[in-house]
Parts: C-alpha cells; structure tokens; sequence
C-alpha cells in the first residue's frame, strides 16, 4: 500500500493505492490524520464512497499540486514532515534496540565462560616443576608441565583455540589469527612471552593469569554496562511513547477549533512537551558520554552506542527520535500560530 500527500489551495489531499490503483481519496482541511489501522480504515471508506475513479473530481481540480511525501505504509507511514514520528516506528525501533542489547550480552556471557575456562587451564599448567613429577602425579586437577617448550607452546595455543577461538561467533565477530588475537586481548609482550620458546617462567605465567583476569573483569563490566543500557533504553522508549501519543492527540484535534483560548492552550501544552522531548534528549546524552568515558581510549573511538546500534539506522536512534519529535512539536507550533 502506498500514500501520496499532496497539496491543493490551502488543503492535504491524500491518495491510497492498492496494486498500482488509486482506490481511494482522503481530503483534510488544514490538516492530515493517518488512521492507526490503516487497512481496516480505507477498506471502510472504499465500502462508504465512491472514490475509487482515478478521475474524480479531486483529481480535476488539483490544479497546482506539490508532493509532499511518498511513501509506504509497510516501511512506516510519516504525518506532515520527514520528521513525524509513529508508535509503530518506535516500537519497531526499540523492538531492534533491545535485540542488539540482548545478541551483545549473550555473546559476552559467552566470552567470560571461555575466558574462565582459559584461565582454569592456563592454572593447571605448572612451569618450572619438570623433575617433580610424583607431587604433580598426586595432585590429578593439575596438568603435567610439557615436557619441551615447544610442547608447552602447543598446550597454551590449544587451550586458548579450546576456549576463546572457539566461540561460534569469534570467526565473524573477530576473525583474528592466535597471535593476533593475542596481542589483541594481553598485550604485544605477553603474547611474546606465550609464543616464544623458555620465555614462559612461572612469573610469566602469572602476569598471563592477571591479564586473563583483566580481560574477564572489562566483560564483567560491560555485562553490568549492558543491563543499564538496557534500563536507560526502556526509560527513553516510555517516555517517548507518552510524548507521541499526546503530540498525536493534539494534531488531530486542533484543528477542529477555531477558538483562541484552546488553541493557546495547545500552545502551552506543546511548550511543555517540547521541554519534556529536550530533557530525554538530554539524558540520554548523558548516559552515551558516561559510556565513552569508560570505554573509548581515544577520541576516534566508536563508542558503546554506536557499536551495539551499528546495525540499526540512524546510528543514535534515541537522540534522533528526540530531534524528529522536536521538529514535529516546532511545526505544530507554527500551524497554531498562523
């Protein structure tokens, strides 16, 4: 289904079409209103008129027409602007919010598992006891130093393709060699020490188990990160959905009066949303700059919101709803005061 707005002498028309055929004509003074239900909506007017002719007297009298916006219903249907906001839009945008939050925070579980799996077989290993083989015999849980460096390098390499190489999703989240994925989580010196043959002392292999342990508490972190995102994102969805249903309310009424007193109520009534809209965008603002204190190393670093929304357009989903529904209340506004 496909709408086409037009604008004829001071009025909105609208077209519906169904396959390529008009099958139906909206006419509004001064302002459009787009029916919730859509579907079952124009199935009622072409059931209650006649305008299913695509040269009808609405198209024989629009003389001078500028399109407005053309559109699918399917992909949202947009009111008045570009900018016009609906429930469904923001409810299929949270709905995707909430999805990349929830994918992240599995994969991350995943990852401390793999990680504490890592550091328990990375423990085991007993460097510098080659010769003491009946107390590592008496003690099962502890693995068998190798018995050559090259033997010892395979057995962490294993281990760590065992654990973090393994995840189902490393190839395409990271697609990183063992070296590289090496460097990545602990450091260009410890990966040395790991890779290098007789360079992995006792003491090297507790600087790993530290690195292991730092690598598993930024997860951790961000676990706990994930479940205030997911907070602050459901605060932002409710407070926005309260503001576009109110903001609806108003445009479809307000044009059905013409007298001063509640227009200038409306008026006020908008001042108070827009301050509303601006203290969410505010907030929200707030938390995205927390996160990339914490997060970003440098100032070209993507922070947390633009790397679990990468997916979703626009990249700042809530700030970019508070600045369409800004624009909304400002046109609103604008048409109240002409």
């Amino acid at each position: 289904m496909t709408a086409l707005f037009i604008k004829n002498k001071g009025e909105y028309l609208g077209f519906v079409w169904k396959s390529s055929i008009p099958v139906v004509t909206l006419r509004v003074s001064n302002h459009f209103i787009w029916p919730r239900d859509t579907s079952s909506y124009i199935d009622t007017l072409i059931q209650s008129t006649g305008w299913s002719n695509p040269h009808s007297w609405v198209y024989q009298q629009a003389n001078m027409i500028y399109i407005f916006v053309l559109l699918s219903y399917y992909y949202r249907v947009e009111m008045r602007s570009a900018a016009a906001v609906t429930e469904r839009y923001l409810t299929e945008l949270f709905e995707q919010l909430y999805s990349a939050i929830n994918t992240e925070e599995i994969r991350t579980q995943q990852e401390c598992k793999a990680f504490r799996a890592f550091s328990d077989q990375i423990q085991s290993l007993q460097p510098g006891n080659h010769s003491s083989s009946t107390a590592v015999a008496s003690q099962p849980h502890i693995r068998r130093f190798p018995s050559s460096a090259d033997d010892y390098q395979t057995a962490v390499q294993q281990a760590y393709e065992d654990t973090i190489m393994d995840l189902s999703f490393y190839e395409t989240e990271y697609g990183e060699s063992y070296l590289e994925s090496l460097s990545e989580e602990f450091g260009t010196e410890m990966a040395t020490a790991v890779s290098s043959p007789h360079c992995f002392t006792h003491a090297a292999k507790q600087a790993l188990l530290f690195r292991i342990a730092e690598a598993l508490s930024k997860r951790e972190n961000l676990l706990e990160t994930l479940s205030d995102e997911r907070h602050s994102i459901a605060t932002s969805e409710s407070e926005l959905t309260s503001l576009i249903s109110q903001i609806d309310h108003i445009e479809a009424t307000m044009g059905t009066s013409s007298d001063h007193r509640t227009r200038d109520g409306y008026q006020q009534r908008l001042s108070v949303l827009s301050d509303q809209c601006e203290s969410v965008a505010h907030n929200r603002q707030g938390v995205i700059q927390s996160q990339r204190e914490t997060y970003c190393d440098e100032p070209s670093d993507p922070d947390l919101t633009a790397y679990l929304y990468q997916s979703v357009e626009p990249t700042y989903p809530v700030l970019s709803l508070c600045s369409s529904l800004a624009s909304q209340i400002d046109t609103l506004r604008s048409e109240l005061s002409s």
